[in-house]
C-alpha cells in the first residue's frame, strides 16, 4: 500500500488552516445570515485547534499525537495496533482517546498540562464566551430543528474570543516556533487582529442592530 493512500494530519498546518477558514465564514456572515451555522463550526474548530497546538508534545493531554498514546502495559496505540494486526486480530484493534473540547480548554487553563508561566489566564467574559460557542457548536451538530432561533446580538463578541483565544495561542512562548514557519505565524497573528479589531467595530450581521 503507497504512502498516497493515506493523509497524515499535522495539528499546525491544520491550525492555520481553520484560522483562515474561520476569517472566510466569519466574513460571510455579514452577506449572508444562512452562514452564521457554519461560522459557528469554523469558530469552534479554530479554538479546538488553539488548544491542541497549545497542548502539543505534553503528555497529559492525550490528543495531540493520538498513536504516541500510552495503554495499559506501557504499550502505544501504535505498537499495539501492529502487534494485533501482525497476529490477525483486526477485531480487537484499539481506540485512541480523543480529548472533548470542554476538556481541552480546561486543560490549557490547568497549571498541571502547562507550565504555570503559560496556563491560559483566561477572563469570565472569554471563558463565557468560548463555552456559549461550544454550546452552539453542539446544536449546530447534532440537530437543526426548523423552529430553532438564534441571537445575533452576541454573537460577534462569541467569534471575537475565538480569535482572541488563536492569538493567544501564537503568543504562547510554548507554542513550538520549529513547528512553524515565522512568517506564518506572523501572519496568522495579523489575521487575529484584522478580526478582533473587524468584530469590535460591531458592525457585521452577526450583531443585531
Amino acid at each position: 500500500m503507497c504512502v498516497e493512500d493515506y493523509y497524515r494530519t499535522d495539528q499546525y498546518a491544520l491550525f492555520l488552516d481553520s484560522l483562515r477558514f474561520s476569517q472566510t465564514q466569519v466574513l460571510e456572515t455579514e452577506q449572508d445570515v444562512r452562514s452564521i451555522p457554519w461560522a459557528i463550526i469554523a469558530a469552534h474548530n479554530l479554538v479546538q485547534m488553539s488548544c491542541v497546538v497549545a497542548l502539543d508534545e505534553r503528555d497529559t493531554t492525550q490528543s495531540a499525537c493520538l498513536s504516541d498514546q500510552k495503554l495499559k502495559g506501557g504499550m502505544t496505540v501504535r505498537e499495539k495496533t501492529i502487534e494485533l494486526l501482525n497476529s490477525g486480530q483486526f477485531d480487537s484493534l484499539p481506540e485512541p482517546y480523543l480529548a472533548s473540547p470542554a476538556s481541552l480548554l480546561k486543560r490549557v487553563q490547568d497549571k498541571n498540562d502547562l507550565m504555570a508561566v503559560e496556563a491560559f489566564d483566561l477572563d469570565d467574559e472569554v471563558k463565557w464566551n468560548l463555552e456559549r460557542l461550544n454550546e452552539y457548536r453542539d446544536m449546530v451538530i447534532h440537530f437543526l430543528p426548523s423552529s430553532w432561533s438564534l441571537e445575533l446580538d452576541g454573537m460577534s463578541e462569541i467569534f471575537r474570543s475565538a480569535f482572541e483565544f488563536a492569538l493567544l495561542t501564537l503568543r504562547t512562548p510554548g507554542t513550538y516556533s520549529h513547528r512553524m514557519e515565522v512568517q506564518s505565524r506572523h501572519d496568522a497573528e495579523e489575521t487575529c487582529l484584522r478580526m478582533i479589531e473587524k468584530l469590535n467595530e460591531g458592525n457585521s450581521k452577526c450583531t443585531a442592530t
